[in-house]
């Protein structure tokens, strides 16, 4: 019997103002006006202090230009608009405002138009008996934002047991999708199953925006997920057993089932990174959920978390929603996040590089991201489990700082990585070379 992690009561609650040492350790001492004034912006509730402090950067003066350009890079021009035009609109120079205004409505058109779109997917696979739960998208923003416009996406996540994925499948291609992914259509369905983790799906040129009469034009695409992560980015998706929790929420006025809220925080932490934290509207994500399920199951969601492995992947993402948007977390919490040395590493590497560029055509490199998805695994076993699969993308020698990655040694016993790494590249070279004569050997 496991005990209890944590206990609920209003005693645990620790405000930022209670908690200095967490937040000045993770967050710069200074942020740019632009940036601290995205910070404050960066949440759909609003309370006095943070107006305050709205209106006093607006009126300090701020680089406009660069502003617009980190709320496109961050996903979060909406609630920029949201905020600025609530709290001080007479501050803002109009052509700003103006065009603020417009890509709110451009977002709030394409997120009720893909509401829409996801609702009746979900009626048509209620009426074949599959099990569709959303994630992300449409739901995420109404549950976590309370109105869909606040929070920007462009596709539609859904997830899918892996048993009814043909099903499922099948019933979209014959309503007009088809797979995005070339190589997808041509793969067998079986080893597809087994080795990846989602369909996408367009719907086809013909049916888009059908009854679109704004003049707005957009992509319906739709991601079958019966995993969250690929295989090389190892997650045991189908041990949380996400369907024995459901719960019914209401979307544009229809219930539709969701995800537990302890199970949809641990899946935005894991989403987050997935992607190396590279946009603060993931961090939003987590502040918006925490102050809507304030009553969130704390036993029970670390509890789950730990089982899983995604205990790391949990703090971390906890730790930045409190550091950069004065998050309330339970003390033990905060605790957990304040000793635990590697979650404090990816935090102070997230905080250094998040504003770095303010430019939306970042390419990921792979290569980073899987170094910083390992580090954010607590376990060997599934650090292992990512690392047989790195010869899909490394055909001769994996980096140093991946090995750095995986074992996670402490610093006394460093050394063992200059030893391990040479032993690995001969191992493969012998492999290969045997593998080769082994070919030759039969053919011959």
């Amino acid at each position: 019997m496991c005990p209890t992690f944590f206990r609920t009561s209003g005693d645990n609650i620790l405000r930022r103002k209670n908690l200095v040492n967490l937040s000045n350790q993770m967050r710069p001492a200074k942020f740019p006006p632009e940036v601290e004034l995205l910070l404050y912006c960066a949440h759909p509730q609003r309370d006095a202090t943070r107006a305050e402090q709205i209106k006093l950067l607006v009126r300090s003066g701020i680089n406009w230009e660069y502003l617009i350009r980190l709320g496109r890079r961050h996903a979060l021009t909406s609630l920029l608009y949201w905020n600025l035009n609530t709290t001080c609109p007479e501050s803002v120079p109009g052509d700003i405002l103006h065009l603020l205004e417009r890509r709110f409505n451009i977002n709030d058109f394409r997120n009720r138009f893909l509401t829409k779109k996801l609702i009746k997917l979900l009626s048509l696979f209620r009426t074949h008996k599959i099990l569709a739960v959303p994630y992300k998208g449409p739901d995420l923003a109404a549950r976590a934002y309370g109105n869909v416009s606040l929070r920007e996406f462009r596709d539609l996540d859904i997830l899918i047991p892996k048993r009814d994925v043909l099903q499922a499948k099948n019933l979209l291609t014959a309503h007009g999708y088809r797979l995005r992914d070339i190589s997808a259509a041509q793969a067998q369905e079986a080893a597809y199953l087994s080795e990846d983790y989602e369909y996408r799906f367009v719907l086809n040129d013909d049916q888009l925006n059908a009854g679109n009469d704004r003049g707005f034009f957009f992509h319906v695409v739709v991601g079958l997920h019966w995993r969250v992560t690929p295989k090389k980015l190892p997650f045991p998706f189908e041990a949380m057993r996400v369907w024995d929790h459901l719960v019914e929420v209401p979307l544009d006025g229809v219930a539709v089932p969701s995800l537990a809220p302890e199970d949809l925080l641990l899946l935005v932490c894991l989403h987050g990174t997935k992607h190396r934290w590279e946009r603060l509207a993931w961090i939003c994500d987590i502040a918006a959920l925490m102050s809507v399920h304030q009553g969130m199951d704390w036993d029970w969601a670390v509890k789950q978390a730990v089982k899983l492995g995604g205990a790391r992947m949990l703090f971390l993402g906890l730790g930045l929603a409190h550091s950069l948007l004065d998050t309330s977390l339970p003390q033990k919490v905060v605790r957990r996040i304040q000793t635990d040395s590697a979650v404090q590493s990816l935090l102070a590497e997230v905080n250094q590089h998040l504003f770095l560029s303010d430019t939306n055509d970042q390419h990921e490199n792979f290569e980073e991201a899987l170094i910083y998805f390992l580090r954010a695994k607590e376990r060997f076993r599934d650090r292992i489990k990512a690392y047989r699969h790195l010869g899909l993308h490394y055909r001769w020698v994996t980096s140093y700082a991946i090995d750095q990655a995986v074992l996670q040694l402490p610093p006394s016993l460093n050394i063992l990585y200059h030893i391990f790494w040479p032993l690995r590249f001969v191992g493969k070279y012998v492999m290969s070379s045997a593998r080769y004569f082994l070919r030759r050997f039969s053919d011959a």
